[in-house]
C-alpha cells in the first residue's frame, strides 16, 4: 500500500509539473524572437514532451489540443479537427484493427511457422538463427512491436526445448535478445507505425505539404539499413559471443519437415496474409509507379482510403455465418489509444510551433545557429542522426521524433539540405532504441525476460546492437539516403 502511495504522489507531482508548463509559461514575459503567443506554445510544447516522458501519452496529448485552442492561435474545435482529421492520426486508426485482423487470425503463428520451417534451416544454425530474427523483424513490421516479440519468443521457446536448451544458455540468451532488437527495427522500417508516422506527418504539416516523405522512399532507406543491422548482430553474435549451437546443428531434420507439413491455412488466415500483402502494396504504388494511371488511382485514394476498403470488405465479407472481421471488436482489442491520442496532438503543436506569430522556429534558429552554422550538408545530416540515437537510447523514441522535427526542419533549410531525406535517415535513428530499457517499450520488454536472460547479458547484446546500427547509419545510411532523396534542396 506504501508503494501504491508513493507512485500515485509521483504522477501526481508530475501531473502538476505538466499542468504548470503548459499553462503557467505563457504569463512569463516573452524572450527572444517568442511573441506572447510563442510563450503559450512553448509552455504547451515543454509540457506536452514532460507529460509524454514521466506521465503518459492519452491526457497530456489531449490536454495539449484543448490548451493550443485557449490561445490566440485557433479554437478548440478547430485544434480538436485538426488532430483528429490529420491524415496520419486517421491512418493509424484504421491500420490497428487491420493488423490485429492479421494476429487474431493466427495469420502472425503461420507466417512465423512457414519462416522458420524453411529447408535452409536443416543443418545450418546461423541460417536458422537469421530466419527466427527475420521472422521477429517481418512481425515487427506488419503487426507491432511487442506483440511481434511474444509471438516470435514463443515460437523460438518451443524450438528450445526440441534442440535441448535451457534457460541461462549462451545461444538462447543472445538469440531471445536479438529477437527483441529486429522486432524493434522491423516496427521502425515500415511507413504505417508509429514512429515514422509522427516524422511523416510532422514533415508534411511543418512544411504545409510543399516536402513529403513518400512510403516507398522511406521504405528504400529504412529497410536495407534495419536488415543490416540484424545481420550485424548476428555476426558479432556468432563471431564474439560465441555461443553453443551443436544442438541446433545436430537438431533432427523432420522436426523442420514436421513443422513445414502442419502449415494449413483457414480461409480467414489467407484472406489476412493476401490482404496485408495488397495492402502494402497499394500503399507502396504511387511512389513506385508516380504519374501513371494505377499510381494516380491510389494516390487519389489515398493509404486511407486503401485501408478503409479493406475494412469494409473485410467486414462485409462473411465466413460461417459470421463477419471476417468484428469491427467492434478489433477497434476494441487492436486499437492503442496512448498512441493514437499521442500522433493526434502533433498536427496542431507542428502548425502552432511554425506560425509566424508565435516565433518559436526563429528562435530555435538564432539558438542553435551557432553550432549548425559552421557544419556543410553532410556534417549537418550525420551529426543530426547521431544527436537523435543519442537522445532515443534515454527517452521513448516516438518523444525523440517528435521533439527533432522542428529542429530538423528549419535547419535543414538553413543548410540547403532536402528535409526529406534528413527525416528518412531520422527515422532509422529514432527506431534503434535499444540501448536502455528507457529507449522503447520493445526494449523494455526484453530487458524484462528475466526468464532467459540476464541484465548483464542484456546490456552486452543491446551494446553490440546498438554500435551495430550507428556503423550502419553513418557507414551506410547516410550514402544510401543522399542516394534515394539527393542531399540538396532542388
Amino acid at each position: 500500500m506504501a508503494e501504491q502511495n508513493a507512485k500515485t504522489s509521483v504522477v501526481l507531482v508530475h501531473s502538476v509539473v505538466v499542468l504548470l508548463l503548459m499553462f503557467g509559461v505563457g504569463f512569463l514575459p516573452p524572450f527572444s524572437t517568442l511573441t506572447p503567443l510563442g510563450m503559450e506554445v512553448l509552455g504547451i510544447f515543454l509540457g506536452l514532451v514532460y507529460g509524454w516522458t514521466f506521465v503518459g501519452f492519452s491526457w497530456p496529448s489531449l490536454l495539449s489540443i484543448i490548451a493550443l485552442g485557449w490561445t490566440d492561435f485557433g479554437t478548440v474545435n478547430g485544434m480538436l479537427s485538426m488532430a483528429f482529421g490529420d491524415g496520419q492520426t486517421i491512418l493509424l486508426f484504421l491500420v490497428m484493427p487491420f493488423a490485429y485482423f492479421f494476429v487474431s487470425t493466427g495469420m502472425s503463428n503461420q507466417f512465423a511457422k512457414y519462416l522458420l520451417s524453411s529447408r535452409v534451416c536443416i543443418g545450418h544454425p546461423w541460417v536458422m538463427t537469421f530466419f527466427v530474427f527475420l521472422t521477429g523483424w517481418c512481425l515487427g513490421a506488419l503487426t507491432g512491436g511487442v506483440a511481434s516479440i511474444v509471438i516470435t519468443w514463443s515460437f523460438f521457446y518451443g524450438m528450445c526445448r526440441e534442440f535441448g536448451y535451457e534457460p541461462g544458455e549462451k545461444y538462447p540468451m543472445y538469440t531471445v535478445l536479438g529477437i527483441g532488437f529486429s522486432c524493434l527495427l522491423g516496427f521502425g522500417s515500415m511507413p504505417f507505425r508509429p514512429v515514422p508516422i509522427v516524422l511523416i506527418s510532422s514533415l508534411h504539416n511543418l512544411s504545409d505539404g510543399a516536402h513529403e516523405l513518400g512510403f516507398a522512399q522511406f521504405a528504400a532507406v529504412n529497410v536495407p539499413l534495419t536488415l543490416l543491422s540484424i545481420l550485424a548482430y548476428l555476426l558479432v553474435m556468432r563471431f564474439a559471443f560465441r555461443p553453443d549451437v551443436s544442438k541446433v546443428l545436430n537438431a533432427d531434420p523432420q522436426y523442420f519437415i514436421r513443422m513445414r507439413q502442419e502449415l494449413s491455412l483457414t480461409c480467414p488466415q489467407r484472406v489476412a496474409g493476401y490482404g496485408m500483402l495488397l495492402f502494402i502494396v497499394a500503399a507502396f504504388l504511387p511512389s513506385l509507379i508516380p504519374g501513371t494511371a494505377v499510381g494516380s488511382f491510389f494516390k487519389s485514394l489515398g493509404t486511407q482510403g486503401i485501408l478503409a476498403l479493406f475494412l469494409v470488405i473485410l467486414t462485409f465479407w462473411r465466413h460461417e455465418g459470421k463477419p471476417l472481421l468484428d469491427f467492434n471488436k478489433h477497434v476494441k482489442e487492436g486499437c492503442q489509444w496512448d498512441v493514437i491520442m499521442m500522433i493526434a496532438s502533433v498536427a496542431p503543436i507542428a502548425a502552432a510551433m511554425k506560425s509566424p506569430k508565435a516565433g518559436v522556429l526563429t528562435m530555435i534558429n538564432q539558438s542553435l545557429d551557432p553550432i549548425f552554422s559552421g557544419m556543410g550538408p553532410l556534417t549537418f545530416l550525420i551529426v543530426l542522426a547521431l544527436v537523435c540515437w543519442v537522445m532515443t537510447q534515454f527517452v521513448h523514441n516516438q518523444v525523440v521524433a517528435t521533439v527533432f522535427m522542428p529542429i530538423l526542419y528549419s535547419f535543414s533549410l538553413s543548410q540547403n539540405v532536402n528535409p526529406a531525406a534528413a527525416t528518412a535517415l531520422l527515422g532509422f535513428a529514432a527506431s534503434a532504441a535499444f540501448l536502455t530499457p528507457a529507449a522503447s517499450t520493445p526494449a523494455a520488454v526484453t530487458f524484462g525476460n528475466t526468464e532467459w536472460t540476464t541484465m548483464k547479458e542484456a546490456y552486452r547484446a543491446s551494446i553490440s546492437g546498438s554500435a551495430c546500427c550507428v556503423i550502419i547509419m553513418i557507414g551506410l545510411g547516410v550514402p544510401l539516403t543522399i542516394a534515394v532523396f539527393g542531399l540538396h534542396l532542388q
